[in-house]
């Protein structure tokens, strides 16, 4: 089941990848992406902004995956679900 909603956000991940780049793209300083499945909007986070809002546990993982897309010329893509009650994280090549 896991596995088939992972597959699953990275489909619509997949599927928004030009607007998503579009919106990254705009600001200078790298910022953490959101989809919001249930709004179907695009959000672009100031770093620090959004790890602010994160517990110690997510924050820890958020701050590592961030940095490693930095220097492996990626970008960090969230996917909110608020249906599922899920926020998962990606990493794509840019």
């Amino acid at each position: 089941m896991e596995k088939e909603i992972i597959e699953k956000y990275q489909t619509i991940i997949q599927n928004h990848m030009d607007n998503i780049l579009t919106l990254y793209y705009k600001f200078p300083d790298k910022p953490l992406m959101l989809y919001d499945i249930q709004e179907m909007l695009i959000y672009a986070y100031p770093y620090e902004e959004f790890i602010k809002g994160l517990n110690e546990n997510s924050k820890a993982k958020t701050i590592s995956q961030y940095n490693e897309a930095k220097d492996n010329n990626q970008i960090v893509i969230f996917i909110r679900d608020n249906e599922n009650k899920k926020l998962m994280s990606y990493t794509f090549d840019i």
